[in-house]
């Protein structure tokens, strides 16, 4: 690993894998790691998990699947930072493995410095910005409030966190960041955009 890039995960708190991550192979043949973001109810999930489908099954390729839910929620306590560390430290694990892919999905709030300095610039510092794909899934919030009614987790939070997590929901502003309009595509579009990308 270059000084710059111990760098600059040092200066994030991220010391303990970055050690020990492999750079030996060749950045054309690194695994690539693809962030699906988006506000709740949008349909992250649903895409998140027909894109692994379809790049497990027609392209034979090996894919690891990162939620943020599971890491920030039943991991890491609610504390953003911890569950960006661990989901950066997640996906380098994964890459340095062999996987061919990374997916790593959920709001993510870009505008909140957590995942950003934990999560979102190490990974572009580490693996350049060539191997780290950003896919936001854009709707409005009538949209996301209407396709919520019709999820699990409907009854795990409520209406006003939803406005809560949309009004502060939004693209990173990464210049290589795919922002789709969810309401103007069919699932089967989104996904087919997002593998064109990747």
């Amino acid at each position: 690993m270059s000084t710059c890039d111990e760098a600059s995960i040092a200066s994030s708190g991220i010391n303990a894998y970055s050690i020990h991550f492999n750079l030996a192979t060749s950045e054309s043949k690194r695994g690539v790691v693809i962030v699906i973001r988006g506000p709740a109810g949008v349909g992250k999930s649903t895409i998140s998990a027909a894109v692994k489908q379809k790049l497990l099954s027609e392209e034979g390729r090996t894919v690891a699947y990162i939620e943020q839910d599971l890491f920030r929620s039943h991991v890491a306590n609610n504390n953003r930072a911890i569950s960006g560390k661990l989901m950066f430290n997640s996906a380098l694990t994964c890459i340095d493995s062999g996987m061919d892919y990374v997916m790593v999905e959920g709001i993510l709030n870009a505008f909140q410095k957590d995942y950003r300095e934990t999560l979102f610039d190490p990974l572009r510092s580490v693996l350049g910005d060539a191997k780290v794909k950003f896919f936001y899934l854009d709707a409005s919030l009538s949209l996301t409030q209407e396709r919520h009614q019709t999820r699990e987790k409907s009854g795990i939070f409520g209406g006003e966190k939803l406005v809560e997590w949309f009004s502060s929901s939004g693209p990173t502003g990464y210049p290589s960041e795919v922002v789709i309009d969810a309401a103007q595509h069919t699932i089967d579009e989104v996904v087919d955009i997002i593998v064109s990308h990747i």
